[in-house]
């Protein structure tokens, strides 16, 4: 059996539908505050599960072989909620964790990385057998960015000419899918996940624009007057300090590796950032229409 925690994200839902073709006599269930929420289809049962109250998590993860845990959204508390995670696979005598963490947490300075990095640490000194997924960005990111821009016209950011190593979430999915249910043949890995081709925001507009037939422009600004301009269209804080801080860590390296790890794993290429694209703005077409 094979238990995969936050049931209720895109990840998680994603990685058990690909469970569910490469081995269709496994048992998926999913953990989630929220069990009612998860995809029924994908999953033969949703247990409740609270980071907050370890029995729940317990009680989710009895008879699990392998453990999926996602990371958490709550930044500041992850590290609590995922040692949560680890103590229960412990307890229940699980034979594989793999944990999805982000690119490069032990050699680069990205803004939510410590929380990995301890997290990894944990994982590695529980004594289980475990697989490290250390995934960059999903070219869904920026679906928000790619609207916005077939909007307008233009994007801002403070990320230069940094590079990003962006893949599809289903890429991630289907990888992290054919770990979970061959886990003997991923004991004890790193691997850093990534897509084939790395892109600036320069080129993502001129993506944008060769697909919509007219100009789409990057407009790069300091980190400070990025701050400024997001808390002034009305972002929270914590918001500010994500989206600046990201940026600032792309323009510094943090998220331009990749060594094809992830196309080897696939035994294929990744998809590219242009279908992700079109379809993103195949989808704002179809909204702007029904309006």
């Amino acid at each position: 059996m094979i238990v995969i925690t936050g049931a209720t994200g895109r990840l998680a839902t994603a990685v058990a539908g690909h469970i569910r073709r490469l081995d269709p006599g496994q048992r998926i269930v999913g953990a989630a505050r929220r069990p009612a929420a998860a995809a029924a289809d994908v999953f033969d049962d949703v247990r409740y599960a609270d980071y907050d109250r370890p029995d729940t998590v317990l009680s989710a993860l009895s008879g699990a072989m392998t453990v999926l845990l996602v990371s958490g959204t709550a930044f500041g508390q992850r590290v609590a909620q995922h040692r949560t995670v680890v103590d229960a696979a412990q307890r229940s005598g699980v034979d594989f964790l793999a944990y999805t963490s982000a690119p490069r947490v032990d050699s680069t300075e990205l803004a939510f990385g410590p929380e990995h990095l301890e997290t990894e640490r944990l994982v590695r000194t529980s004594g289980l057998r475990h697989a490290l997924l250390r995934n960059n960005w999903y070219h869904e990111n920026y679906a928000p960015t790619v609207a916005e821009a077939a909007a307008t016209g233009s994007f801002t950011g403070n990320a230069a000419n940094g590079r990003v190593a962006s893949a599809a979430l289903e890429d991630y999915a289907e990888a992290t899918a054919g770990i979970l249910v061959n886990p003997t043949d991923h004991h004890d890995r790193t691997y850093e996940l990534a897509g084939d081709t790395s892109w600036t925001y320069s080129e993502l507009a001129e993506l944008i624009g060769q697909i919509l037939g007219r100009p789409v422009a990057y407009r790069d600004l300091s980190t400070a007057d990025r701050r400024a301009q997001l808390i002034t269209a009305g972002h929270t804080a914590a918001e500010v300090t994500a989206a600046a801080d990201i940026d600032r860590d792309i323009a510094h390296g943090a998220l331009d590796f990749t060594d094809h790890t992830l196309s080897r794993l696939l035994g294929r290429p990744t998809t590219p950032l242009r279908a992700t694209v079109e379809a993103v703005l195949e989808t704002t077409a179809r909204e702007r229409l029904a309006r």
